[in-house]
Order: structure tokens, then sequence, then C-alpha cells
């Protein structure tokens, strides 16, 4: 399971805790509280990206051009990874 797995099954609406124990399945891997903490971060973060490329995908007008409230929507959703 990779990046792209993680990020497809966001936009498919899986929840953080579906994407673990469908990574935990595919790797048959036992967790340390630490590494469970690291792919959960990292969960977070792919999930976050997607929707905020979601807001940008659908806030796009017929010449392609992303309008103001949907970049200000993706922005808001990427700047919380920064709190």
């Amino acid at each position: 399971m990779n990046q792209d797995d993680i990020i497809r099954m966001a936009r498919e609406g899986k929840s953080v805790v579906e994407q673990v124990h469908a990574y935990v399945s595919v790797n048959n891997t036992d967790f340390t509280s630490e590494s469970m903490s690291a792919m959960v971060r990292d969960f977070i973060v792919a999930e976050r990206e997607a929707c905020a490329k979601l807001c940008e995908e659908g806030g796009r007008d017929e010449s392609g051009r992303i309008h103001v409230q949907a970049w200000g929507c993706a922005k808001a959703i990427r700047a919380r990874g920064n709190t």
C-alpha cells in the first residue's frame, strides 16, 4: 500500500480507521504505538490533500481557472496540517 492507495481510499470516503485496517490486512503487519502513530499521521496528511484537491477540481470554471473561493478552501484545508 502506497500514498496513491491512501489517497484513493480517502477519495472513496474511507475513514482513517478503515484505511489502517486495510493497511494491516494487506501487509499482515504488527505495529508498535510509534509506527501506528506515524502511519495514521501519513493517512491524515494524504486525506487532507485529497480533500484540498477536490476543492480545486470542483471549483474550476469552464476555462479551467480555479475560483478564489475554491482556492481559499483548499488553502485552508492544507493549512490545518501546519497547526
